[in-house]
């Protein structure tokens, strides 16, 4: 067993890797979305072509969405408070087939606590119905990923208590010094080494947090923000997943070690040329592996591991990107199914 030495530097990195999340967490968390972030929803008939619903709201920017049948009837007038929402303030309007939804983003500064009045006019005939739906927040990708607008009261107030603060202090001293001190006892890895895998396995979660914590300073408009149970699974599925390919490298680096014999290799580049190679042989079996293999294989290679992303998509509760990783498995699949059922044709057309 060598004997280690935790340097300066590890401890430093630990500390910033600490402050950094702490500072994502004041940042992206929100507490008790359940209770802060509502829905309002209603399908309203008439006769007229002017109505008028009252709302019991909290002040806060809202989200509106007025739907109906474009072709019994078209806006003339909205108006929330007395306020006039004109064109300027719709956010985009949607159009499927007669059905026409248009979407507002109303600042808080003209919603006031208690009830407020939405005031709607039509030109000519009204629409029989009309569905109304109003949120406090911009869209929700799941129960645990909410974006809200720039001003909502529910933005994280960027303050983070102290006992969120000691608690990620310890659990990254433990992963991040604990951990690399422990396994360089008994492995021939140094404890820098060690540090730098650790570092690595924490990255993607880090940088997918910077990248929307920046998206939100410089958008201006919208917030993507996380539930707490959110924020701590999304941190262990990432780092799990690039610690185990880690591991699995290290092994693979073990095996190709054991086949340290090298093999020289030309590779054609042009017409009368050629370029030299030393390869390892366990490298030169993994080229040759994948070149052999047939296009509908490739293929279905592909759908394998598409597949395989869709539990972990799921679990991250990124529910649209696990569908679209479905679709595109989907592709693969029938693209080598048919590849395959249109080659075995061929060769018995050609037994024939």
């Amino acid at each position: 067993m060598q004997t280690t030495k935790i340097r300066p530097h590890i401890i430093f990195g630990a500390i910033l890797i600490g402050i950094i999340l702490s500072y994502l967490y004041s940042q992206m968390v929100v507490i008790h979305p359940q209770d802060n972030f509502k829905e309002i929803r209603e399908i309203i008939y008439w006769k007229d072509t002017s109505f008028h619903l009252a709302l019991d709201l909290t002040k806060d920017s809202y989200f509106l969405r007025i739907k109906h049948d474009i072709q019994e009837g078209e806006f003339k007038d909205i108006f929330m408070n007395g306020v006039v929402i004109n064109s300027d303030i719709a956010y985009h309007v949607k159009k499927k087939g007669s059905i026409q939804s248009t979407y507002f983003y109303l600042p808080k500064e003209i919603i006031k606590s208690g009830v407020n009045s939405v005031d709607i006019n039509f030109f000519k005939n009204n629409p029989s119905d009309i569905d109304i739906m109003l949120t406090n927040y911009r869209r929700n990708i799941s129960d645990d990923i909410y974006i809200l607008f720039s001003d909502s009261v529910h933005s994280p107030s960027g303050m983070v208590s102290i006992y969120v603060v000691i608690s990620v202090m310890v659990l990254v001293y433990i992963l991040f010094v604990g951990v690399p001190y422990f396994v360089s006892g008994f492995t021939p890895l140094s404890i820098d080494k060690l540090f730098l895998y650790q570092v690595y396995s924490i990255s993607p979660f880090l940088i997918s947090l910077i990248i929307s914590c920046i998206f939100s300073k410089i958008n201006g408009y919208f917030k993507v923000v996380f539930t707490q149970a959110y924020f701590l699974n999304f941190a262990i599925v990432s780092f799990s997943i690039v610690e185990t390919f880690i591991i699995l490298g290290i092994i693979c680096k073990g095996v190709k070690e054991r086949f340290a014999l090298s093999m020289k290799v030309q590779i054609p580049i042009k017409s009368g040329a050629s370029l030299n190679v030393r390869l390892n042989v366990f490298d030169w079996w993994l080229i040759q592996w994948a070149g052999s293999r047939k296009f509908s294989d490739k293929c279905i290679l592909l759908f394998m591991v598409f597949l395989m992303g869709c539990p972990i998509l799921l679990f991250l509760h990124l529910d649209t990107i696990a569908e679209q990783f479905a679709k595109v498995s989907s592709f693969f699949l029938i693209s080598g199914l048919i590849i395959k059922f249109l080659k075995l044709k061929k060769e018995e057309n050609n037994k024939i």
